[in-house]
């Protein structure tokens, strides 16, 4: 499937952004300490993740429709 440029990005966001109630002052996000993770989708991506991880779309910014495919499964 084709990937538009600009037709949003998925983000993926750790539970302690709901629950942390005093956030250590740590000045710059960086790759440890960030509580989102933004993942840029590429033609022939697949991205696995847990059902109760957070997750959302950026904003479609391009003239195309966006299709995005969701699915659950166990591994036994």
């Amino acid at each position: 499937m084709r990937v538009p440029e600009n037709s949003g990005d998925l983000l993926l966001r750790s539970a302690e952004t709901q629950t942390d109630m005093f956030p250590l002052p740590l000045g710059q996000e960086t790759t440890f300490t960030n509580k989102t993770y933004q993942v840029t989708p590429r033609e022939g991506m697949i991205v696995i993740f847990r059902s109760n991880v957070l997750h959302m779309v950026t904003k479609n910014l391009s003239d195309e429709p966006r299709v995005s495919v969701a699915m659950n499964f166990e591994v036994s």
